[in-house]
């Protein structure tokens, strides 16, 4: 699979001749003065087994100079799968450890507005109520709040409704969360219920 991500062909490759094609492509790389990275994404579904082997590859050096660099980049569970006393070598081996943490409403809101200009949208889509809904309903979480936000557009478009308003963000998230798979923050909580009231009444004064 490494080998396929730098064009490389290792098709029907034994393990060993896939381990020396790569070798030598990170060499020739390195005499041509260019840094090689392999970016892992959703590295939480490697596994302990698939984590060793990259472990070996990052043993790979030149002159005591590591010539490969790893990102791994994954979900919180990753951090969990990294504790495990049997990848202790691999977790020794990690630079730098970095967490993104849940936006706060002004940031949500900040976020949806920056995704809607780099779309082309020179004038606001959601209404500021709707923002604060999805920043409500997802934890600032940012991944749930790309999902909510699309899902809304599609729910006012279907309407013929030219903004998202708060009702649209409620109805949208309410109907995704009928099959129970939807991740978002269901409104039954009383604390979350009383904000959610406040809104739409804060929403429908003139």
């Amino acid at each position: 699979w490494i080998l396929l991500a730098f064009g490389l062909n290792g098709k029907d490759s034994e393990q060993i001749q896939a381990f020396q094609a790569f070798s030598q492509f990170l060499e020739k790389e390195t005499l041509a003065h260019r840094r090689v990275l392999l970016i892992v994404d959703e590295a939480q579904n490697l596994g302990p087994e698939l984590l060793e082997e990259l472990r070996l590859l990052s043993n790979l050096n030149k002159d005591k100079t590591p010539i490969l660099q790893i990102i791994l980049s994954g979900q919180p569970v990753l951090r969990q799968l990294l504790q495990r006393k049997d990848l202790t070598q691999f977790a020794q081996r990690v630079m730098v450890d970095y967490s993104l943490e849940p936006f706060n409403e002004a940031d949500t809101l900040s976020y949806i507005a920056h995704r809607l200009q780099f779309a082309g949208r020179e004038t606001p889509l959601f209404t500021y109520h709707a923002s604060r809904m999805i920043h409500l309903l997802t934890g600032g979480i940012p991944r749930l709040i790309n999902s909510l936000a699309d899902l809304s557009l599609v729910w006012a478009f279907a309407d013929g409704r030219h903004a998202v308003d708060l009702p649209t963000v409620v109805e949208a998230a309410h109907e995704r969360s009928k099959g129970g798979l939807a991740p978002f923050a269901c409104l039954e909580g009383e604390a979350t219920v009383e904000r959610a009231k406040a809104m739409i009444l804060e929403d429908a004064r003139p």
